[in-house]
């Protein structure tokens, strides 16, 4: 059975599909997985079939419309319209591109904002899944992970925030999503407030982060994070062993895909941080190049790194939220500094350190020496963080998230179940 893989964004958004359909190809099923470019060689080289499929998020963000969209996105409003002005020029190419990526294709698995799936999956007659990295089904129990979380109003509050980013996602594209499905797949149009998937879905985190509620549909499973295998071929540099071997275990302090207008700004507040705290520090320079140009003993800088390898050798994680490296951070077991940008990263900073794993999340437009410094501070003498993050990663590496997806997937193929989809 051929099964037709989606996910767009970062390498975050994508290597956990990744993972997944390795996963399911192993036990007969053959993948397509259809993603940006820039990910093309390491998709096949992890043996999958490749088909272009988005766009570079990196180029996206290296323009000033990218940044400003960074620094509006964390208002739900904004991120949701900044989104709907990005992508409506080229929307009619995309709904056809994953319309292609997905021909001769016995079932879909798709990610987020990819919004093409369950009317090709309609159109085609063929299973559908989602594969989500956050909440994302209607509840009581918490807000919208992209509604701001200090906001905690109730249940009433909280399942209506979910209808509110449903609706601020739908009403931007329903006009041509709809011409689309008539004019293409030879479909009724969705009504005014869109349809609620009534498919499978799975949130790829540990139940032990964030427990299913009980009002979410038997449909939607909460199975585990979804791992990549180690990487045996990949060795570290030498000069990194070097420098973990030669003093106590370093602070990580990196935000992946995220970009700022000021770098060297930050990258100030970092190195004051760690001198004050008297901690050393390993910094990923990323996307938005952070990294002082004159380095010491008591800082490396680095380009991307495992997380699986690395995080396990530091003290904490100070980074930006996002739900990859959440994932990889919470197995290591250790403390973390959350400072989120936008979109999920407030609301899992939030969540981090209502567990007690993390200090309280900082926003980056509010980041200064004072308040790094402190936060350093706490997740590197408080005992009771460091436990709770210790025990919170053994129950995670005991877990088997890709295993119990691959089950249900498995077992919902074999019962062939297609795609319904119920009034808004």
């Amino acid at each position: 059975m051929h099964i037709t893989m989606i996910a767009v964004g970062s390498r975050g958004d994508v290597q956990p599909l990744v993972a997944l359909g390795m996963s399911l190809q192993k036990i007969g099923y053959r993948i397509r997985f259809a993603g940006p470019p820039p990910f093309q060689d390491f998709i096949q080289e992890k043996g999958l079939e490749f088909k272009p499929f988005g766009t570079d998020l990196k180029e996206f963000f290296d323009l000033d419309v990218g940044i400003d969209w960074i620094e509006k996105c964390d208002n739900p409003v904004n991120m949701y319209l900044g989104y709907a002005k990005t992508v409506l020029p080229f929307l009619r190419q995309e709904l056809d591109a994953c319309l292609a990526a997905c021909q001769n294709t016995d079932a879909i698995i798709h990610g987020i904002f990819v919004p093409a799936c369950p009317h090709i999956a309609e159109a085609l007659d063929v299973p559908i899944f989602s594969a989500l990295l956050q909440p994302r089904q209607r509840t009581q129990s918490h807000p919208s992970c992209f509604m701001p979380p200090h906001i905690q109003l109730g249940g009433l509050y909280n399942w209506g925030s979910h209808v509110l980013i449903e609706q601020l996602y739908w009403q931007p594209l329903r006009s041509e999503v709809n011409r689309w499905r008539k004019e293409v797949l030879g479909l009724k149009p969705w009504p005014l407030l869109g349809q609620s998937p009534d498919y499978p879905a799975f949130a790829a985190y540990s139940p032990s982060v964030l427990p299913k509620p009980k009002d979410w549909p038997s449909t939607y499973h909460v199975p585990g994070f979804w791992f990549l295998e180690n990487e045996q071929s990949w060795q570290p540099p030498s000069d990194l062993l070097d420098f973990l071997d030669a003093g106590k275990p370093p602070i990580y302090i990196g935000f992946g895909s995220m970009v700022s207008r000021h770098p060297e700004k930050m990258t100030e507040i970092i190195v004051e941080a760690l001198e004050l705290t008297q901690q050393r520090g390993i910094i990923m320079r990323g996307w938005t190049g952070l990294g002082p140009k004159n380095t010491s003993d008591r800082i490396f800088v680095t380009d991307p790194l495992p997380h699986h390898w690395l995080f396990p050798k530091v003290a904490a994680v100070v980074y930006h939220g996002g739900a990859g490296t959440t994932a990889s951070a919470l197995r290591a077991g250790v403390p973390l500094v959350v400072i989120p940008f936008g979109t999920d990263q407030p609301f899992w900073g939030a969540h981090l350190h209502k567990l007690g794993v993390a200090a309280p999340p900082i926003s980056y437009k509010k980041l200064t020496v004072e308040i790094l410094t402190k936060a350093i501070a706490k997740v590197t003498t408080d005992d009771n963080i460091k436990t709770r993050a210790r025990h919170l990663g053994e129950q995670i590496r005991a877990e088997d998230g890709i295993g119990e997806t691959v089950k249900l997937i498995d077992r919902y193929l074999q019962s062939k179940p297609k795609p319904t989809l119920a009034a808004a």
